[in-house]
């Protein structure tokens, strides 16, 4: 009952986080409605667990299939390829993630620390594209990534901090975050 009544009263305090940015609804000053369609494609695809879009071209993970990614034309509504097999091979992913949005199709293979780059266009006609850049955490990562200036951050999924630091040769280089439970019994 007391780290009950420990919780409430933590998460009741405002303004208690020095240094913090507060973010208002006032902060949004513009509405904006969206909208959008429906695509029907030739070729379904079966409970993507993430998409990317590259001009005109749609890339799912689908962790279901024997080849991981599936690409798709928009404007045709017509499935181009499938291509990377699942599995632990030097061409292969287990648990690939889309990293950022760029002119190319970069992957995180979480299972693997591996992060590769690939040209779009080798999506479209190779069922094994090779990456034009590929290299290994110096540690393993459990979590997504994202690109730094000078290096990367994975989430961390440890009870003293929330993300791993990596320098640009990929070693690891510290620890960033305070836990959710230091916040709240802090």
């Amino acid at each position: 009952m007391a780290a009950l009544s420990l919780l409430c009263v933590a998460c009741s305090q405002k303004d208690n986080y020095p240094g913090a940015t507060r973010i208002e609804w006032t902060d949004f000053p513009e509405e904006r409605t969206l909208s959008g369609s429906e695509i029907h494609f030739s070729d379904e695809g079966l409970k993507p667990v993430s998409m990317q879009m590259y001009d005109s071209l749609l890339i799912t993970i689908n962790p279901w299939e024997e080849r991981l990614f599936h690409v798709y034309d928009v404007r045709t509504k017509k499935k181009i390829n499938s291509c990377i097999s699942l599995g632990q091979g030097p061409e292969e992913m287990i648990q690939p993630v889309f990293v950022g949005d760029a002119d190319s199709v970069r992957i995180f293979d979480m299972a693997a620390s591996r992060y590769c780059v690939y040209p779009v266009d080798s999506f479209l006609l190779k069922s094994q594209p090779k990456p034009t850049a590929e290299s290994r955490l110096s540690e393993p990562a459990f979590g997504e990534m994202g690109i730094l200036d000078n290096g990367c951050i994975c989430a961390a999924y440890n009870p003293d901090f929330l993300f791993h630091k990596y320098d640009k040769e990929w070693r690891k280089a510290g620890e960033l975050g305070t836990s959710c439970a230091d916040i709240v019994f802090g």
